[in-house]
């Protein structure tokens, strides 16, 4: 349907929406995934084993016994940023083209 690259900012706990389509998908369903994705990414990092110990994946009110983990925020990157598609169905050159610049550090 829509593809938009996700970036996994660890340090700030957020996740960067770069969408080549704003306005493909509607705000509604594009905050319905992203509270998903943000609750279920810490828990994968987690499960990983790599964070136990790690402060920021723990909710505040835990402790590092109990199992839940802070949800990311999220934020849309602005369009004035992210270059945007001249037509439907190129977002997923797009993507790959965004994560291929920020493998790179290269702007876009």
């Amino acid at each position: 349907m829509h593809w938009v690259a996700v970036e996994a900012d660890l340090n700030g706990w957020m996740l960067n929406i770069f969408d080549s389509s704003i306005g493909s998908i509607s705000e509604n369903d594009l905050i319905s995934l992203m509270v998903d994705w943000c609750t279920i990414f810490p828990s994968v990092l987690r499960q990983s084993g790599l964070f136990e110990n790690h402060d920021v994946i723990l909710a505040p009110q835990l402790t590092a016994s109990e199992s839940q983990v802070r949800p990311f925020d999220w934020k849309l990157i602005p369009r004035e940023f992210v270059p945007q598609t001249k037509s439907s169905g190129d977002c997923g050159c797009y993507v790959i083209e965004h994560i291929e610049h920020k493998l790179l550090q290269l702007p876009f």
